[in-house]
């Protein structure tokens, strides 16, 4: 082979790696897309992992959160609201974060916050901006999908 031939192969090379979706880095647009399967945020020390909200299809004015929230950090935490424009909530119980530890709500028969919608918002499909309210971590507004009580969230008790 001649020399010729072999920069023109090598420009031929690292043009492809540079033409491909790899040129974008390691956050590209592509990848922030809501997944469905549940709202993610980490606020302060807390990470709110797969918060959904669960309605009957046919009563849009009612419905049941589901989410899980992990403390990395070195102090106990404590949801103590769940607030937005479509709904009141109700919080069945304190909800204490504890260090190093998981608060699942809404799957237990202990721990459930409770929707009500007077304006009919809870249209599963739908997302509905909700904010989270600690007594340490900074308050967090995250869009919330509603799914109907269908499939996995056929068990889901509803107010």
């Amino acid at each position: 082979m001649s020399k010729r031939h072999l920069i023109r192969t090598a420009i031929v090379c690292v043009s492809l790696f540079g033409l491909t979706g790899c040129g974008v880095g390691f956050n590209p647009g592509t990848n922030q897309r809501a997944s469905g399967n549940g709202a993610n945020q980490n606020v302060g020390d807390l990470e709110i992992r797969n918060a959904t909200i669960v309605v009957d299809p046919s009563d849009p004015s009612a419905g049941t959160l589901l989410v899980s929230i992990y403390n990395k950090g070195e102090q106990t935490d404590r949801l103590v609201g769940i607030s937005s424009q479509e709904f009141e909530s109700q919080i069945s119980a304190v909800l204490l974060i504890e260090t190093n530890q998981a608060l699942s709500v809404g799957l237990s028969a202990d721990e459930k916050i409770y929707l009500a919608s007077t304006v009919l918002a809870l249209i599963p499909g739908t997302y509905v901006k909700t904010t989270f309210t600690f007594a340490n971590a900074p308050a967090v507004t995250l869009s919330i999908l509603v799914n109907a009580k269908t499939g996995n969230y056929q068990d889901i008790e509803l107010p």
